[in-house]
């Protein structure tokens, strides 16, 4: 998640108007019960988005896997 911010000087240009501060970066995550956002450093921004790219491309693995036990397990149902 990429977000800006308006910080609490209400003398500066972020409260009149102009650009927030930011982009200040946030992995998000959820589990049966709660949300939760951790705040990602700036020198980690490049890595993190690579092990995001590794988790997508899993999961269409994993979903491939899934969809073609699903399909031999139909085939031998209906023998």
């Amino acid at each position: 998640i990429k977000r800006y911010f308006k910080c609490s000087n209400k003398q500066c240009n972020c409260h009149k108007g102009k650009k927030a501060h930011g982009p200040h970066f946030y992995i998000s995550y959820s589990t049966d019960t709660y949300s939760k956002q951790i705040y990602i450093q700036p020198q980690y921004i490049n890595i993190i988005k690579k092990h995001i790219e590794n988790y997508n491309k899993l999961w269409v693995l994993i979903k491939s896997i899934s969809d073609e036990n699903i399909n031999k397990f139909r085939k031998n149902k209906l023998k």
